[in-house]
């Protein structure tokens, strides 16, 4: 199975362009907020963001759900670029390397306070992304333990590693994926197997050995009845 990386949000919502790391748009009649024609070739015209923020990036703020939920719709895009989302229990078990965001932060959701928060996010990004078949990598490195979020949906199917050492995944920003590093360097390994995958193979496993052993039986006999 393939799984692609891509992202396509709405036109007026550039603060989810940056958080899910989209560096090109397609579109044949609108100029988009700061962007620059990237390719036209007078039937397709693709844009560049200019506000890219590369996959995998560093969150030192959280605000709750139910906090989230209180911010009109329309704002909310701005909100992510601030602080993850995180459930109650989360927001607990994660207070070591996360603040609660000020609510003051709340009065600045417009284009200067994203610009603001870009260049905040900008600080911690990880420096290499590479995907593979079910799979991809990063390295990040931090002057303090922080978490990182990846802009893929969450799925159970995922596992996580940094440095080689199995690490919690976090659902976060209802429904993207965040995980804890430490101070230092930090390579990171996701690998995605789909959920019953590994049942199923035990059962085929099952079914091989039992078939196997069947036909072993077939040829003892075989060979007792032969020897008859």
């Amino acid at each position: 199975m393939n799984r692609h990386i891509t992202s396509s949000p709405d036109d007026g919502l550039y603060g989810l362009r940056a958080l899910l790391s989209v560096k090109y748009i397609y579109n044949q009649d609108n100029e988009f907020l700061n962007t620059k024609v990237y390719s036209d070739d007078g039937i397709d015209l693709i844009y560049e963001n200019l506000d890219y923020l590369p996959m995998g990036f560093a969150f030192e703020h959280y605000i709750t759900e139910e906090e989230y939920q209180m911010i009109p719709i329309e704002k909310r895009h701005l909100v992510l670029l601030k602080a993850l989302v995180l459930n109650d229990g989360d927001a607990e078990n994660y207070q070591d390397c996360l603040e609660k965001l000020d609510k003051t932060e709340l009065s600045h959701l417009d284009y200067d306070g994203f610009k603001k928060d870009l260049e905040e996010r900008k600080k911690n990004v990880c420096n290499s992304f590479e995907q593979g078949k079910n799979s991809f990598s990063a390295n990040i490195d931090l002057d303090e333990e922080k978490l990182i979020f990846i802009s893929i949906p969450y799925e159970k199917g995922w596992k996580a590693t940094v440095n080689d050492q199995p690490t919690e995944i976090v659902k976060v920003d209802d429904g993207l994926m965040a995980i804890k590093c430490q101070k230092g360097e930090n390579v990171i390994q996701f690998t995605y197997v789909p959920e019953g995958f590994r049942i199923g193979m035990v059962v085929s496993i099952i079914a091989v050995l039992v078939i196997l052993s069947g036909v072993v039986k077939d040829k003892y006999y075989q060979r007792k009845f032969m020897r008859r």
